[in-house]
């Protein structure tokens, strides 16, 4: 239930992400600074009930996120790990988004629930895998054929992906562009847009990360309310290293 874009420019490059969730969790916590295993820093916002993250960057301008992979291997079963916890992980020990993904093919992601995650370096990428509870396999997000927007639903799982995915083809890449359709709502279908409402979940924030060449900045806005409104967005920094 989330809704993830990027784009490039010449001196920048970036991500969008919804995040969408059921009502029976917490809400998620703004942007903050964590210092990694490895010394390094990372910014991101954070899951309160498992204490990973949907999105973050890291001191090299790496930008990496995750969705859930519906309706693959989605069982909560004893031993599993979060997939909030694996972002956190790569962004501690990779340096760009083909590092993130050497990494990512050499470990046991057995432990987790389904999942679709995306690295986007300051000089590379979009890369992304997918986790099917079967195997882990990569998918194209650039060239012709590739993906423009990855998007997951749990609840009329075609109707909204298709949906989404419609609304974004086509589109200008650049940054504004993007940015607008993020904000969509459809009023009279209010589970398929981008910012969705169900009676089970709703899109619980908004995160965008640009990464430029000295410095990352993360904007957080969170999502309220029915019709939904979104805050005003609250500016986070990270230097670059």
């Amino acid at each position: 239930m989330c809704t993830l874009s990027w784009w490039a420019a010449e001196t920048e490059r970036g991500i969008l992400f919804n995040r969408d969730e059921k009502r029976t969790r917490s809400h998620g916590e703004a942007p903050r600074l964590v210092k990694g295993a490895s010394g390094g820093h990372i910014l991101m916002p954070r899951d309160p009930d498992a204490g990973g993250t949907w999105t973050g960057v890291n001191e090299s301008g790496l930008m990496v996120a995750v969705l859930n992979n519906y309706p693959f291997f989605q069982d909560r079963l004893a031993g599993q790990r979060s997939r909030g916890q694996l972002v956190i992980d790569l962004l501690d020990q990779a340096h760009s988004a083909e590092e993130c993904m050497c990494l990512l093919d050499a470990i046991d992601v057995s432990v987790y629930p389904g999942f679709l995650l995306v690295a986007f370096g300051r000089s590379d990428g979009p890369i992304a895998r997918e986790w099917d509870g079967d195997k882990l396999s990569a998918l194209s997000l650039t060239g012709e054929g590739g993906l423009h927007v990855l998007t997951s639903s749990s609840f009329r799982r075609e109707a909204c992906e298709d949906f989404r995915y419609d609304l974004f083809a086509g589109q200008s890449r650049e940054r504004a562009s993007l940015k607008e359709k993020h904000g969509v709502f459809h009023p009279h279908d209010p589970a398929l847009g981008p910012v969705m409402v169900r009676e089970d979940a709703a899109t619980d924030s908004v995160t965008e990360i640009v990464v430029g060449p000295n410095n990352a900045h993360v904007w957080f806005q969170t999502v309220r309310g029915n019709p939904p409104v979104l805050s005003e967005a609250t500016a986070y920094q990270l230097p670059l290293k």
